[in-house]
């Protein structure tokens, strides 16, 4: 039985690899080898900590565009968000899914780390700072998966948000290539994880979807915390500490109270220089900051949008007939409208 851990994370800014760094020097007091895996381009300070490195940069993501697309599946919103003005319910135009692309990654990975000799790995994000007292409960969980004779542990947070934790777990890396169903691309994947009543995706539903049917080979951890995420057994450590989760500045379409228009909300999280280009055309110069937000109305008609960011293209898209039959549809409205 030769174990190791995995530790993934996407270290674009300083910031982001100095936690990564400490994340890998307090998981190597356990003296288990170190892979660090990521699909954004490793830092050399990472790549010398570590046992070994698995990068790509095949990272295709979903978008509610390609959601739209499927006949089968009805998208749908239950986030609200909340204006200076007014509250309103949709999804971001710029809304992405990363379970396919993390099921790709991580299928190629543990395909690379039986290749090596590996058998068993802890896989863990690496915005989790261990705690020196928590260290051994890694070995605990290990040594009570061999002496109950099971194959993996989750974390079960189905109770307050859907499916098992993707932040730490632990696995038999032949039992979850063996059980995890990958799909060749996006679309197949969209089609065999969602339904017509999906809310959107997420790859924590999809590891229930692929090892909640082998309950009695798995240890499961009833994790009902209030926080978003945090691992059930850690309770001194730091966990998911530079989440990415509602901190973007989002765009979204709306129908207007007039129903031949549709409203084009950002809601800002950070500073910067926006500018709104449809059809080729400058419609809208914004100074972006956070928990502000800007607005225009528009004929409910296809456009090409493009958005800047300090000059930059932050998103590029035709919107379709098809698109607005979503997103002026069931899935944006208004809950209260004062302007």
């Amino acid at each position: 039985m030769k174990k190791c851990f995995v530790v993934n994370y996407w270290a674009d800014t300083e910031e982001k690899i100095l936690m990564v760094l400490d994340c890998i020097n307090q998981l190597k007091k356990t003296g288990l080898d170190i892979i660090y895996t990521s699909l954004y381009e490793v830092d050399t300070r990472i790549s010398n900590l570590v046992t070994h490195t698995l990068y790509s940069n095949e990272n295709d993501l979903i978008t509610i565009f390609d959601l739209f697309k499927h006949d089968t599946i009805r998208v749908v919103n239950t986030n609200s968000f909340t204006c200076e003005d007014f509250n309103f319910y949709s999804i971001p135009l710029n809304w992405r899914d990363v379970s396919y692309s993390v099921s790709s990654q991580m299928i190629r990975n543990f395909n690379s780390l039986v290749e090596m000799g590996y058998t068993h790995c802890h896989f863990i994000v690496a915005d989790c700072i261990i705690s020196d007292s928590e260290l051994s409960v890694f070995d605990t969980i290990s040594k009570t998966c061999e002496l109950t004779n099971k194959k993996a542990y989750f974390d079960d947070i189905s109770k307050r948000y859907l499916g098992f934790g993707a932040i730490y777990f632990y696995t038999d890396l032949k039992f979850f290539l063996n059980n995890f169903i990958h799909k060749p691309n996006k679309d197949f994947h969209i089609n065999h994880y969602s339904n017509e009543n999906k809310k959107l995706l997420s790859f924590e539903e999809v590891l229930e979807t692929n090892f909640r049917p082998y309950y009695d080979e798995i240890l499961l951890g009833n994790n009902n915390s209030n926080s978003f995420g945090p691992i059930v057994l850690f309770k001194e450590s730091i966990i998911d500490k530079v989440t990415s989760y509602n901190t973007t500045t989002d765009h979204f379409i709306v129908p207007h109270k007039d129903k031949s228009k549709m409203d084009l909300i950002t809601v800002y999280k950070d500073y910067g220089e926006y500018r709104f280009d449809i059809n080729g055309k400058t419609k809208s110069s914004v100074s972006g900051t956070p928990n502000s937000y800007s607005l225009i109305t528009l004929p409910i008609e296809e456009f090409e949008l493009n958005i800047y960011k300090n000059n930059i293209n932050v998103f590029n898209r035709r919107i379709t007939e098809l698109d607005l039959s979503h997103l002026c549809g069931h899935i944006s409205f208004y809950d209260r409208y004062n302007l």
